[in-house]
């Protein structure tokens, strides 16, 4: 199984990006109900970068999105991220492709 965070051609900021890694292990390698991870969890990541791969180049397009990234809500559902370069950035979907999507400001990312 191979996870992609970024889409977007610059590195992964450094805490931002462990944290995700973090957040994502866990969900997969913890507990919970084993039934469930093996039914959901795998579809849910698959179905989560598949729709990120689907909007990222027309997110990107929009002004103050600096990226996308898949990650685990609270509950360990597999969500899309939408990375913003400043606070209130307006009209962002809260879905894409019935996957979850949820706004996060990073602030400017850069090599």
């Amino acid at each position: 199984m191979s996870f992609r965070f970024f889409r977007r051609r610059v590195a992964t900021p450094g805490l931002l990006g462990l944290a995700l890694l973090a957040v994502v292990l866990l969900a997969a390698l913890g507990g919970g109900d084993s039934e469930v991870s093996a039914n959901q969890g795998d579809r849910g990541i698959a179905r989560a970068i598949a729709a990120q791969e689907a909007h990222t180049d027309a997110l990107l397009a929009r002004a103050g999105v600096a990226g996308t990234a898949v990650g685990m809500d609270e509950n360990g559902d597999a969500i899309v991220l939408i990375l913003t370069d400043r606070r209130g950035v307006r009209g962002l979907p809260s879905s894409l492709n019935g996957v979850t999507a949820a706004v996060h400001f990073t602030g400017t990312i850069s090599a």
